[in-house]
């Protein structure tokens, strides 16, 4: 062991720096084993991470990890006490390197990428696919130039605060059918949004100012019976990581606390029209199927098919000179067949969407004073013929 006198070089202070920490290398010896995993993961891990803060379980590691240095005689009391204050004045993960350079089992720091000065993360994603389920993507991750999304049956978020992106760029391809697609973009980017919506919204909700030179992020929708919103974070979603802003965000000027009160503000006086209209919507649609459905249900006669086919015969019975009947067809997923008798008028009425309808008899009038049969069709993906057989005729 070296002397701690001669290693101090007769300074007093420099000697009772070398007293204690003689001492504490003796009591640390018992804990060192339990650190030795945690001082691994320093060695290698503030390597790959230099701009990482540190903890105070990695700052006692690497101390322990000095003391055992002397203790193994591999560094002096001097070299030890400048270590230690380096150590103890280390804020991140590369300052802890510094503290531990030349030590048995340190590795050197990898070559830093030329576009960020630091070792890019692991986690790339470039589709995001919700089908018949939710998914989401927060926090640190990397984005593609294009990165799609796609939402079946299901709900997909995608938050870019914490999203590492150098382009100016970023087009985002997102497809929503029967679900819901959230874009989540810090204030102050630029956003444009395109596409197509076919019985659904696409609503921009990011409304803050935008800030000069940010990036700009394009997004292209195709909705279908589904919505894609685009909107600023909630303060409960706002992403903080450890050096207080995410890194798409560090590109921006962090918001005052006067902007943050105007955006919320504007967020509070802001009308939301999208439940209102949505229900204004429903209630027409249902108007616009009960009126056809009640028409052809209040008929004199019924008949219909659902999933499956039917037929149904007009009895002469029915039918006498001048008298007008009215047969309700209505149909889903589904076919009829409906007879009619000889020396009747035939007269249809309705549509079938996306079906089809057919009548033999329609347009051949058989005289003034005939009996008439109206057949009311309505119904979506079906079809209705109207027939006559030969034989039928009215007695």
């Amino acid at each position: 062991m070296p002397d701690p006198d001669r290693e101090s070089g007769g300074s007093p202070a420099a000697a009772d720096a070398s007293a204690s920490s003689q001492a504490d290398v003796e009591q640390a010896d018992t804990g060192a084993g339990d650190r030795d995993a945690v001082a691994s993961q320093i060695s290698s891990g503030a390597a790959s991470h230099g701009q990482f803060l540190i903890t105070s379980d990695e700052r006692d590691a690497a101390e322990a990890r000095l003391r055992q240095a002397v203790t193994d005689e591999v560094l002096s009391l001097e070299e030890f006490g400048d270590r230690m204050r380096l150590l103890l004045a280390a804020k991140t993960r590369g300052d802890l390197h510094r503290a531990l350079a030349d030590l048995p089992g340190t590795r050197a720091a990898p070559a830093r990428t030329a576009q960020r000065g630091q070792v890019r993360p692991a986690r790339s994603q470039g589709a995001l696919v919700a089908i018949l389920g939710s998914s989401e993507t927060r926090g640190r991750w990397r984005p593609d130039r294009a990165t799609t999304v796609v939402a079946v049956l299901g709900d997909a978020t995608v938050d870019l605060q914490g999203a590492e992106y150098e382009d100016d760029e970023l087009t985002i391809n997102a497809f929503a059918m029967l679900g819901h697609v959230e874009i989540v973009v810090p204030e102050g980017i630029e956003v444009e949004m395109r596409g197509i919506s076919i019985l659904g919204d696409r609503t921009m909700r990011a409304n803050a100012a935008v800030v000069a030179g940010a990036p700009v992020v394009r997004v292209d929708g195709l909705v279908l019976l589904g919505d894609i919103t685009v909107r600023h974070p909630k303060a409960r979603e706002r992403f903080i990581p450890d050096d207080g802003r995410g890194p798409f965000a560090d590109r921006l000027p962090p918001p005052t606390a006067d902007q943050r009160a105007d955006a919320t503000a504007r967020r509070l006086r802001r009308s939301r029209p999208g439940p209102a209209r949505r229900w204004v919507g429903g209630l027409l649609v249902a108007a616009a199927l009960a009126l056809p459905f009640g028409w052809t249900l209040a008929a004199d006669d019924v008949t219909g098919a659902v999933f499956g086919s039917t037929e149904h015969t007009v009895s002469a019975t029915q039918l006498a000179a001048g008298d007008e009947l009215s047969v309700g067809v209505p149909v889903a997923f589904g076919s009829v067949n409906v007879q009619v008798p000889e020396g009747v008028n035939v007269v249809r009425d309705g549509v079938v969407i996306f079906g089809s309808t057919s009548c033999e008899p329609c347009g051949a009038q058989v005289g003034a004073n005939a009996p008439t049969v109206q057949i009311r069709t309505f119904g979506a993906f079906g079809s209705v013929a109207v027939t006559r057989p030969a034989g039928s005729g009215l007695q």
